[in-house]
């Protein structure tokens, strides 16, 4: 091995041991920065970074998944968990809250689930369902409910004092509420109401 390359290949894995430790370092500033004990994320599994430049979703046998991530952290310490819950990166980030105890999560889809065999964004159905997860075990997190709603919604908020979760779309306004981890109602159009049942 020329002496050029043997340079290169050590100061490249020198590199990268340093960037691995300064990595190690930052998670732990960025964790003593963190005061919440739960962190929720979703994740879109069609979208990927060039779906909005050439309109194809994720190769079908990458394997990605709409997912709700959940990271509990404790004595500097993260866990994780993941559930299985439809979402699309075409909505605003609100389409997620939690309440504020932290025991339920809302989320909504824009775009509804792929379609078998769908290779574009355009065959996406829209979205219709807002999804409650209960997080009272951040370790297993399970899906509490689910409801019908409006097509395409685009945006969700959390009541703290009636634990009702509102949503918009550009068709109708809809409100639902989630009372526990295992009942819920969902209203539409006009705060007219229509009442769902409990999958837990």
């Amino acid at each position: 091995m020329p002496l050029s390359h043997l340079f290169l290949t050590t100061a490249l894995g020198a590199s990268l041991a340093l960037s691995a430790a300064c990595a190690s370092a930052q998670s732990a500033d960025v964790l003593s920065g963190i005061s919440a004990g739960k962190v929720a994320i979703i994740s879109d599994g069609d979208y990927v970074a060039k779906t909005y430049a050439d309109g194809m979703l994720a190769p079908p046998d990458a394997g990605h998944r709409d997912v709700l991530t959940v990271l509990s952290i404790a004595d500097g310490k993260v866990s994780q968990s993941t559930l299985p819950v439809s979402n699309s990166v075409t909505a605003a980030p609100e389409i997620l809250e939690l309440t504020l105890d932290g025991r339920t999560a809302f989320v909504t889809e824009r775009l509804g689930e792929r379609p078998e065999g769908a290779t574009t964004m355009k065959e996406l159905p829209p979205g219709n369902r807002l999804f409650a997860v209960d997080l009272s075990d951040s370790a297993n997190p399970k899906l509490a409910d689910t409801a019908e709603i409006g097509i395409h919604p685009e945006g969700l908020a959390v009541r703290a004092r009636t634990e009702a979760a509102s949503l918009s779309s550009p068709i109708r306004r809809i409100r639902a509420c989630c009372r526990s981890s295992s009942s819920a109602t969902a209203s539409s159009g006009r705060w007219h109401g229509s009442t769902f049942p409990n999958s837990a």
